[in-house]
């Protein structure tokens, strides 16, 4: 979690008054690195705000989502490889099965589906 603003402008303050690196960080209790990199920071881009934080792009638009909701209206009982070959988007098999699971659909086998070929142990 990012530090809040009333640190960042008190940290500053604290090295434009001529306190040290380490000697701020110790004040308020934080990294050195992190005091020097707030320092470059407003040096380089002239802003201490944190910037925004993880998340990654979406592989899968919305559009993908209804192609999904309608192939599984289509075919209940499909694989992640069925969908994925379904959807015109070339994506991983893990992505396919994220955005399945975001969609609330799940992947278990009915009892249509054929048996294991393997044969009972006991």
């Amino acid at each position: 979690m990012a530090y809040s603003m009333d640190l960042r402008q008190k940290v500053i303050a604290a090295c434009d008054r001529g306190m040290k690196t380490k000697q701020a960080a110790e004040a308020f209790g934080v990294a050195p690195s992190w005091v020097r990199l707030l320092k470059q920071r407003r040096r380089e881009d002239g802003d201490i705000a944190p910037r925004p934080c993880g998340g990654s792009k979406r592989k899968l638009t919305e559009d993908d989502d209804d192609a999904i909701h309608d192939h599984f209206k289509a075919h209940p009982d499909t694989t992640i490889l069925e969908l994925k070959e379904a959807l015109d988007n070339d994506v991983s098999e893990i992505t396919v099965w994220r955005a399945a699971r975001r969609l609330g659909y799940r992947f278990k086998k009915s009892r249509s589906t054929p048996a294991n070929a393997t044969a009972k142990t006991s």
